[in-house]
């Protein structure tokens, strides 16, 4: 866990609590706790403990499940209702893509790609090559 006696240290976790919590509108007493000063004054463990998830994160980790389970189709369905909601998350697309890899769906994996370059063409984590076991 990082440190956060530093103020720049505690600016940049205010800034991420910031961006998370800036979707929910009936939050407002958390965002005003995510000043600096308000950050200062509660122990890290406390901080890192609130973060949220991201929106995305559960129905990542149930994909995952079910590619464990071999219900590919089901994998695959929980994938693109996932993209229908965070489609310019290049990291939803980079998750999906791998699991077609991992499995040999070269053709379904293609298509993800495409799928991904076409909708984000300058996001730089789909241009790059993917890790060595995947390839």
């Amino acid at each position: 866990m990082p440190s956060l006696r530093s103020p720049r240290s505690r600016a940049r976790l205010a800034a991420a609590l910031r961006a998370r919590l800036w979707r929910h509108p009936r939050r407002l007493s958390a965002l005003r706790a995510c000043s600096p000063r308000a950050l200062a004054r509660r122990p890290s463990h406390e901080l890192w403990r609130r973060l949220p998830a991201p929106p995305y994160a559960r129905a990542a980790q149930y994909a995952i499940w079910e590619e464990g389970q071999k219900d590919f189709r089901r994998a695959r369905s929980v994938w693109e209702r996932t993209l229908d909601v965070t489609y310019t998350n290049a990291s939803v697309w980079l998750k999906y893509a791998e699991m077609e890899m991992r499995h040999r769906f070269i053709n379904h994996a293609r298509n993800v790609w495409d799928r991904a370059v076409s909708l984000l063409p300058r996001v730089d984590q789909l241009w790059r090559a993917p890790p060595a076991g995947l390839a």
